[in-house]
């Protein structure tokens, strides 16, 4: 994900309140499947534990778009976790979540 691609997706719901992405990968399957597309919206309120959301991880040098079920929020941090992944995520600083998932066509 290149920084223009970030600051579009960030400044992407003051123009509209849904944003479809394509979704790859596996770790959130069997609830949402490889090649399908999510809608997200940005985030109201507080974060719900159970709720899937997008978020950016910037650990490995080159940021990445992730979408993980909130497992936990600890010292104003959230545990995300793919539902087909034995492991947590990183803390995730809230800064960093894009929006809520609303639906998949998976």
């Amino acid at each position: 994900m290149t920084p223009e691609f970030e600051s579009f997706i960030q400044s992407f719901f003051e123009f509209s309140d849904i944003l479809e992405l394509p979704f790859n990968g596996t770790s959130m399957m069997p609830t949402i499947s490889p090649g399908c597309n999510i809608k997200i919206r940005p985030v109201t309120g507080e974060f719900k534990i159970g709720s899937i959301y997008v978020f950016i991880v910037r650990d490995w040098g080159k940021p990445k778009l992730f979408c993980h079920r909130l497992v936990n929020i600890t010292h104003d941090r959230l545990i995300f976790k793919g539902d087909n992944r034995n492991k947590k995520d990183n803390p995730v600083d809230p800064i960093d979540v894009l929006g809520e998932l609303i639906s998949s066509n998976s």
